[in-house]
């Protein structure tokens, strides 16, 4: 049975901005862009706006092919008998030929331009699949609208295609007059798509910004895992942080819309620290993985932001070695790969944790 989702979103995405919908599996990105396409219908009583109005409470309904809102779909829908030229102009040519010619003149500029001008003849059904997907998107948004929906254009690609897909599409993309509304799993797809990011969680709203704000302010802990960052509650008086350790909880616990609701919490507080930045009352504090240092026993250069743990875990990533510690703070610990081994750190192994207060972003809750 079709799972029922209640959406509380209000953003408002102006001309030329690009607002990727972030969250987890079943936060209702997709959702927010089907009901925006006209692919679903809402409840009764809902309204769904894009400029103008169109769902309100009495049922009425503006078709999908009337809102000019086109989408494209994780899996590319190009049609593969049809040439690459033929179906970039394909939803033009329903709006008439001086429509058609124009879209016509667009496209071959944006294939030269992407260096892809030698695919105009050929069938869609020929295509790589990192082709596919650019020329999905660029048809989106060669097609008279006034805005643009991409539903995790790139998923279906491996990490090197979307990588080189992406950057094709960037570059185009800053060209676009209308409002775009991305909906993805993947932070590189917000880093060289969007300028906006809307953060859901089980249908709901709970952090929105420009796309640096919400990487170096999280407030759930969704935002923060997706941008890399460990995230505590914590409460401030001057620089001085007294810090939970325990909250917001792992994934299992709670979700964002709990943790929303309960912050800031009374304590215990578990861990007391120093930061750079004066501050009073409830905090958020972050903390990137390269933001703190490990030792194999209590450093000597000062009382301040020292603390003793254990290693719960231990990852290799690339050259370097991501340590994850244990309580009193559960942080993730980004080190090369000699310092580890030095440090023998292994799983149940003691080692003495540092940050430096000016690595701390300590902000409002």
């Amino acid at each position: 049975m079709p799972r029922s989702l209640r959406l509380d979103v209000d953003v408002e995405v102006g001309p030329g901005e690009r607002l990727a919908l972030v969250g987890s599996n079943g936060a209702g990105k997709t959702s927010v862009l089907r009901l925006l396409a006209g692919l679903d219908r809402a409840a009764p009583g809902s309204s769904v706006t894009s400029g103008r109005t169109v769902l309100v409470g009495d049922g009425v309904h503006v078709r999908a092919d009337e809102r000019r809102l086109p989408m494209t779909f994780a899996e590319p829908r190009l049609f593969p008998t049809m040439t690459v030229l033929d179906n970039l102009v394909f939803g033009a040519a329903r709006s008439g030929r001086s429509q058609a010619a124009t879209t016509r003149l667009r496209a071959l500029a944006a294939l030269d331009t992407l260096g892809l001008g030698h695919l105009v003849g050929r069938r869609a059904g020929e295509l790589s699949s990192g082709q596919s997907a650019v020329l999905a998107v660029l048809r989106t948004v060669l097609a008279p609208a006034v805005g643009v929906l991409l539903d995790e254009p790139f998923s279906s690609l491996d990490t090197e295609v979307a990588a080189d897909a992406r950057s094709a599409v960037h570059g185009w993309l800053d060209q676009l007059p209308v409002p775009l509304v991305l909906a993805t799993h993947s932070v590189l797809d917000v880093m060289a798509l969007a300028t906006h990011v809307a953060v859901l969680d089980d249908g709901v709203l709970v952090q929105h910004g420009t796309v640096d704000e919400v990487a170096r302010r999280p407030t759930s802990r969704f935002a923060a895992s997706f941008v890399g960052l460990d995230l505590f509650a914590g409460h401030s008086h001057g620089t001085e942080v007294l810090v939970d350790g325990t909250f917001p909880g792992p994934a299992s616990a709670r979700s964002d819309r709990a943790v929303a609701a309960t912050r800031p919490p009374a304590g215990p507080w578990t861990v007391r620290l120093s930061s750079s930045t004066p501050a009073d009352g409830p905090v958020w504090v972050a903390v990137a993985p390269r933001a703190t240092t490990l030792h194999a026993s209590r450093p000597a250069d000062g009382p301040r932001n020292i603390w003793e743990t254990t290693v719960a875990a231990v990852e290799q990533l690339g050259a370097a070695v991501r340590v994850t510690c244990a309580a009193p703070l559960p942080l993730r610990v980004d080190v090369a790969a000699a310092t580890a081994i030095r440090l023998g750190a292994r799983p149940g192994a003691t080692v003495w944790g540092q940050i430096d207060p000016s690595s701390l972003e300590v902000y409002p809750a």
